[in-house]
């Protein structure tokens, strides 16, 4: 992890918690199906934690939006504007 990513100390501490996560990767499992195909299970989510550095391990109950991208073309996802 490159230490500019580390910016516990530029978020503001208000107290009432942060609204979204910055950096998180999904536990899957790929479970192939009869007609060629593949369901994607997912167990969980492994959170970066700026505050402390720390990769934290959380079941499903962690993830409050999932996006799932229909028409991925290779290319990252950038919100409106940005």
């Amino acid at each position: 992890m490159n230490a500019d990513l580390h910016m516990a100390a530029d978020l503001k501490n208000t107290g009432k918690g942060n609204l979204f996560v910055i950096f998180g990767e999904p536990d899957i499992s790929l479970l192939p199906q009869d007609d060629d195909k593949l369901c994607i299970k997912v167990n969980g989510v492994d959170v970066f934690k700026p505050q402390t550095g720390e990769v934290i391990s959380d079941s499903t109950d962690g993830i409050a939006c999932w996006f799932i991208d229909t028409d991925y073309n290779q290319e990252g996802d950038q919100s409106p504007g940005g």
